[in-house]
């Protein structure tokens, strides 16, 4: 007997060994409201085989996944024509029109999906919009159905939790984000809302307890845009968690850290903090609308580096706005700083973003639909791709190396085990990686 649901997650990139949570939580909304639901994920499955037997077939796409999503769409529809075919995620919220262009493609879900996509199979609709209804309380919401992915193949050892090596996986706690940088989704659609929903403490407790002692994993990467917002929450979660003896890393703007909660933090398993620093320029941080001071970097870094908790910078370049001085200023920003981790990002136009439209007003967009990764630039402001290209490389050789990364993980058995083993089976790896060729463990 078919599932009643199958749901999709595209395999575009193998960079992130994290789950799809997001398709995780409607499946498992949808099984607590006595609905069969199979879930196809090559990522952790290893094989792209999407044919779906089911009455109604759900694909999540980002819109650098959007055409991957067509050409998902089609291939269902030729094995099963009698399937409804959802699209859901950030794409059809902001692109809502396109997606229901696609002849294979018959329901757009704009926002949420768990209630909108129980909505759809109770309801039989079969053709449409369907506007997904917000889930005031998070804890109305099962944990998500991780049993219908490979877990074993996400809870292999890695660098999941920066600075360690370890069974880990990732968490959401929250939904929603009360700031508008241009260059997120939130800037125009609010896909999760501006007002910040929270799992309770207790909630977070009892799926922690369920990760460690079904999954055994020893490691979480709580991906809340915002972790650490809510100090009085954030503070009894810490106090829950304590007893599992886990390390975790989280995100946090570097405006909102305080040194008691960071205090408590690393005193209940944190070892990693990420901050999204963009720019040591104020002018340009101010063109982003990121509402952040260069001197909040400083101080939030200098007090990480006090209590000993890695802090892990991201950049963006390719700014408006952004002038050589104004790179100058962030190379100095960075030197200041000494992030433990650094990643630096191209500026990309996400569809649905005020970013985007102002690059199609301007002729900046070059590229569209691309990978999520940005692993290329996508716009030319101020400095072309290939300026773009050495800028990055510039920044990233006189702010870190591999050989850093390297050095961090190298006292760690597991990894040193890890190595050997890839090793044995790819000899060539080892130079790939440190060429930039390869990523590490990638595919193991």
């Amino acid at each position: 007997m078919s599932s009643e649901v199958t749901l999709i997650n595209p395999l575009t990139t193998r960079k992130w060994r994290l789950p799809p949570l997001g398709l995780l939580y409607i499946a498992s909304y949808l099984e607590e409201h006595g609905i069969s639901v199979k879930v196809i994920d090559p990522l952790s499955q290893g094989r792209e085989d999407y044919s779906s037997q089911s009455d109604y077939t759900g694909i999540t796409c980002v819109s650098s996944q959007f055409k991957k999503a067509r050409q998902i769409a089609r291939k269902v529809k030729t094995h099963n024509p009698e399937t409804t075919v959802i699209l859901g995620g950030v794409h059809p919220t902001v692109a809502t029109e396109e997606v229901l262009s696609d002849p294979n493609i018959d329901i757009a879900v704009v926002g949420e999906g768990e209630k909108a996509l129980l909505k759809i199979v109770k309801e039989r609709i079969k053709k449409g919009t369907v506007k997904g209804e917000m889930v005031q309380n998070l804890d109305d919401i099962p944990f998500p159905a991780r049993h219908l992915v490979n877990m074993q193949w996400y809870l292999k050892r890695g660098g999941v939790v920066f600075s360690k090596w370890l069974r880990a996986t990732s968490m959401m706690t929250s939904r929603g984000c009360p700031s508008s940088c241009h260059f997120c989704i939130n800037s125009k659609h609010a896909m999760f809302g501006r007002k910040i929903r929270y799992s309770s403490a207790e909630y977070v407790e009892k799926e922690v307890e369920l990760l460690v002692s079904r999954y055994k994993a020893d490691g979480l990467f709580f991906v809340d845009d915002n972790f650490v917002l809510n100090e009085k929450r954030l503070m009894e979660i810490c106090r829950r968690i304590r007893r599992f003896d886990l390390k975790w890393m989280c995100q946090s703007r570097v405006d909102t850290l305080s040194r008691q909660a960071l205090e408590l933090m690393k005193d209940c398993g944190c070892v990693t903090v990420g901050f999204g620093v963009e720019s040591g320029s104020e002018r340009v941080l101010k063109a982003l609308n990121k509402n952040t001071k260069v001197e909040d970097a400083i101080k939030t870094f200098d007090l990480c580096h006090k209590l000993g908790v890695n802090a892990f910078a991201t950049v963006i370049v390719g700014n408006p706005e952004e002038t050589r001085e104004d790179l100058k200023s962030t190379d100095r920003l960075l030197e200041r700083l000494k992030p433990d981790y650094l990643e630096i990002f191209y500026l990309t136009p996400f569809r649905g973003t005020v970013i985007y439209d102002r690059a199609l007003e301007n002729g900046w967009l070059i590229k569209e639909n691309t990978n999520w990764m940005n692993s290329e630039p996508q716009v030319e402001i101020n400095f072309t791709i290939e300026e773009l290209r050495e800028i990055r490389k510039s920044l990233l050789k006189m702010n870190y190396s591999r050989s850093q990364w390297l050095r961090t993980y190298s006292k760690n058995p597991h990894f040193i085990y890890d190595v050997l083993r890839y090793l044995a089976k790819e000899p060539s790896f080892f130079f790939k990686w440190i060429k930039g060729e390869q990523d590490f463990f990638e595919d193991r």
